[in-house]
């Protein structure tokens, strides 16, 4: 990689040159003829294979990978766990699988170079290691493609622009899914993301890439309001006959997913006309956080604590001529800041009553600024986008008869539970273990 060039030689870009790794990618397509030849030589069929290929060594985490699968194993018996690779901590590895008495379900393959075709036999793959760079993995092929053609084009660092098309893809979302984690407790995708490097490595231009399909949507829902409420103003202003033979005009609503420079009380009214979610798009983050509380003294900070959970919310303030209420709020913020401003987060109670704790913070280490190259983004890369998150938007929102959102839940399954529980359990622990709170 570029960083691994520049920590052997030093900043000598210009007499240094990267050559990416080549993957063969037709060994790597489905083949339904290889996985069964896989699964009848390991004797796996009826098993559902749970696989990871990486080295046994402490930075790929195979204890924290054994003591997941553990977990699953219990839940269901017909699941069985397919190591690939070698290292120093395999033969410990084996017998942390003995002791969890998972031997019979555990497969440690050794090295294999047809660790490809192997990989046709996984069901689930695993990727448990404490250091990575940011898991492209985890993505569709479609978005992992406008990554790697962002990145590899545009200089786009994987990171910012992974995380802004998570961002994009919550904003699509918005009331119309929530995650269900149990009975009676329901998630929204509402993001607080701060895109964080310093200026010149390109933080503004793949939140720009990412948003652009909801900036075009909202320009055309503007066309078509500006269009409506002028005849819907020549409507108002025809005289009482004309009136009378023409159908009752209804007031136009303004359809948006993305508002700026805004006070609570207008993003509430605007927010009411859109229930289904909006996003605070802010280039500086900074800039939101200075103008809390610029037209009153009041609670600003509170608001936005509030709304983070998707609470209720209720406007109905001395000099407001409309109340307003929003049965579900949905409202994701996103800005890009300097690294030597994130001090500035922390001032005043931001870093004690938890307000610091909903900002997601995308912040690479040793990011630096790359020089142009002369490849071109493939021509197809903007259609995909821009129809994926079509797709999305596209679904049409439920509502009960009194035409409140009405969200569908979607369940955890056996295994994804199973994750998120031990990633919440080793989360609390490091939070637990924090001695200082303050940024």
């Amino acid at each position: 990689s570029t960083e691994a060039g520049r920590w052997l030689f030093g900043n000598q870009d210009r007499h240094v040159y990267t050559i990416k790794n080549a993957i063969e990618t037709e060994k790597f397509q489905y083949d339904p003829e290889v996985r069964q030849q896989m699964k009848d030589e390991l004797d796996l069929n009826g098993y559902t294979v749970f696989g990871h290929v990486g080295r046994f060594t402490e930075i790929k985490n195979h204890k924290f990978l054994l003591e997941i699968y553990a977990e699953i194993f219990k839940k269901n018996s017909q699941t069985c766990l397919l190591l690939v690779g070698e290292g120093e901590l395999l033969e410990e590895m084996k017998e942390k699988a003995s002791a969890l008495g998972l031997s019979k379900q555990v497969f440690f393959a050794g090295f294999r170079p047809d660790f490809n075709c192997l990989l046709q036999a996984f069901d689930v793959l695993l990727l448990p290691s404490f250091s990575e760079g940011f898991p492209v993995s985890v993505f569709p092929k479609p978005i992992r493609e406008i990554i790697s053609e962002t990145k590899a084009t545009l200089n786009y660092p994987a990171d910012f622009i992974a995380s802004a098309i998570c961002f994009t893809l919550s904003v699509g979302i918005g009331n119309n899914f929530v995650a269900k984690v149990k009975e009676g407790w329901n998630e929204r995708a509402i993001l607080y993301m701060a895109i964080i490097g310093r200026s010149g490595v390109n933080k503004s231009h793949p939140l720009s890439f990412a948003m652009q399909p909801l900036f075009e949507l909202d320009i055309k829902s503007s066309v078509k309001y500006q269009k409506e409420r002028r005849e819907y103003e020549k409507y108002i202003l025809a005289c009482k006959k004309e009136k009378e033979d023409k159908e009752q005009a209804t007031e136009p609503v303004l359809k948006k997913f993305i508002v700026s420079d805004i006070t609570p009380e207008r993003l509430i009214t605007i927010h009411q006309d859109n229930k289904r979610g909006i996003c605070l798009y802010v280039d500086e983050l900074m800039s939101w956080l200075k103008n809390f509380n610029r037209y009153n003294s009041g609670s600003e900070e509170q608001f936005w604590l509030s709304v983070f959970s998707g609470k209720p919310i209720i406007l109905d303030r001395q000099g407001n001529k409309n109340s307003a209420f929003i049965k579900h709020s949905f409202i994701s913020v996103i800005g890009t800041i300097q690294k030597g401003l994130l001090k500035e987060l922390a001032k005043g109670e931001r870093s004690e009553n938890g307000f610091i704790d909903r900002i997601l913070f995308v912040f690479p280490p040793n990011l630096k600024k790359e020089y142009w190259n002369e490849l071109e983004l493939s021509t197809h890369i903007v259609p995909l986008w821009n129809s994926i998150v079509k797709k999305l938007t596209d679904i049409q929102c439920i509502t009960d008869e009194e035409g409140e959102l009405v969200p569908t839940q979607l369940p955890f399954n056996t295994e994804a539970r199973t994750l998120l529980y031990h990633w919440q359990h080793k989360n609390t622990d490091l939070c637990n273990s924090e001695m200082d709170e303050v940024l």
